[in-house]
């Protein structure tokens, strides 16, 4: 709503990334979940922020990971999504569309009148 006029490429390059990384940091919900989930596997006699400090490192990993790669994924749907529907992917859907208006126009109520 913010960029009318403006196209996805247009911002420089590194803003996107940035954006994006400021809202995953100050994610309100994330500081709970891991404070409560983390410390369960915490062993007993072991320094435990040693082992608090490696199960957030591969968390961050694994976030990053799934990350990038559905940042990819986007990525390469968007030339799918760009090039709009196929005239057969309009008429199918026209056709859905129909058939949901003839079975609403048929249904009855349910209510004992």
């Amino acid at each position: 709503l913010t960029s009318a006029g403006r196209r996805p490429g247009d911002a420089a390059s590194g803003a996107g990334f940035w954006l994006a990384f400021g809202v995953s940091a100050l994610n309100p919900a994330t500081t709970p979940f891991l404070l409560a989930l983390l410390p369960q596997f915490v062993v007993p006699g072991r320094p435990a922020a040693l082992q608090l400090a490696t199960f957030g490192v591969a968390f961050l990993g694994l976030a990053t990971a799934i990350d990038l790669a559905v940042a990819l994924l986007a990525a390469r749907l968007r030339a799918v999504a760009s090039a709009g529907p196929s005239p057969l992917a309009r008429r199918l859907t026209g056709l859905l569309l129909l058939g949901a208006g003839l079975l609403l126009a048929l249904a009855r109520t349910g209510t004992a009148g």
